[in-house]
């Protein structure tokens, strides 16, 4: 799991404490944005920009990083009807975190924060008043968009379709 330097404080994490991996295209990025002045987070898949939102979380929450990261991805495959292990296998025991080292998909994970905003904006869902039949409209939406650096291709047309 890689993580901005946001999600890092939240977590108390030291920067030069943590593990220095390689970068990979199974990595997952973790950032927070803020809606409404609730903490909220943004996880996304590096190969596929496959992205998660989570919204109003406490840091408590979020100590361990790897229990709420993983049981919201394992829950956002499900609704899509995908296996839990589409993107790997997901153990919350055994997440990794380090710091983020892929600029594009940091950008894509921008992007994806405006979207999320739009969305509830165009729907008129209240960021403090959100349900589980919001963030399943805002996931919709996510997993529906293109960006240049999956060649503009949906993330959940590159799950559902795997090109050879």
């Amino acid at each position: 799991m890689r993580a901005t330097a946001k999600i890092l404080s939240l977590a108390g994490l030291e920067p030069r404490s943590l593990a220095h991996v390689q970068p990979s295209p199974s990595d997952w990025y973790v950032n927070q944005i803020w809606l409404a002045r609730r903490k909220c987070l943004l996880i996304t898949h590096a190969g596929t920009l496959y992205s998660v939102f989570v919204p109003a979380v406490r840091a408590s929450q979020i100590r361990p990083l790897g229990l709420l990261l993983v049981s919201t991805i394992r829950a956002s495959l499900r609704a899509e009807a995908l296996a839990t292990d589409t993107l790997g296998e997901l153990d919350p025991d055994a997440v990794t975190v380090t710091t983020t080292a892929d600029r594009r998909v940091l950008g894509a994970m921008n992007d994806h924060a405006l979207l999320v905003r739009h969305v509830l904006a165009d729907r008129g869902i209240r960021a403090e008043t959100m349900d589980s039949d919001d963030v399943d409209v805002v996931h919709h939406a996510l997993h529906r968009t293109i960006n240049s650096v999956t060649e503009y291709t949906p993330p959940i047309e590159m799950l559902t379709n795997p090109r050879s």
